[in-house]
């Protein structure tokens, strides 16, 4: 794992959306490959959330670790969060500390720990949003 991005706080996040600036969130994902992956995102989210994003081909579940006004990777590189996943409470930042912990202790990324840790419902996703429905919204 690089750097750790700052994470902002929900009033500097707000804005942050109030002058337009774009945001990112650094997503740690279910794959054998180190670090965080950047995302730009349109709606408000807090480190602990859950989102589905691109990823090559596929669409995954990732955690939100942070928020930062500032990707690592250049601007044109990052990908739309597709989803925001809001049916359950952030995840506590102490929940996040121990799986950091564990993640170096492990010496395993960060995705490979936390996403295998969730129950199998929070980690998956069964059905994709059909188009032209909220997000969020799932089809009947």
């Amino acid at each position: 794992m690089s750097s750790r991005a700052p994470v902002l706080t929900p009033a500097a996040t707000e804005e942050n959306v109030s002058a337009g600036a774009p945001r990112f969130v650094r997503v740690a994902l279910d794959v054998p490959l180190p670090g965080l992956f950047d995302y730009r995102i349109a709606q408000l989210a807090q480190p602990g959330q859950r989102v589905v994003v691109p990823f090559g081909r596929r669409q995954l579940i990732g955690l939100v670790v942070a928020v930062t006004d500032q990707p690592e990777v250049p601007v044109d590189q990052c990908r739309d969060v597709i989803m925001l996943l809001d049916d359950l409470p952030p995840l506590p930042a102490a929940w996040i500390r121990l799986m950091e912990f564990a993640s170096r202790y492990y010496q395993r990324p960060l995705g490979e720990v936390v996403m295998p840790s969730l129950p199998p419902p929070c980690a998956r996703r069964r059905r994709i949003p059909a188009s032209g429905q909220r997000e969020g919204q799932w089809p009947a």
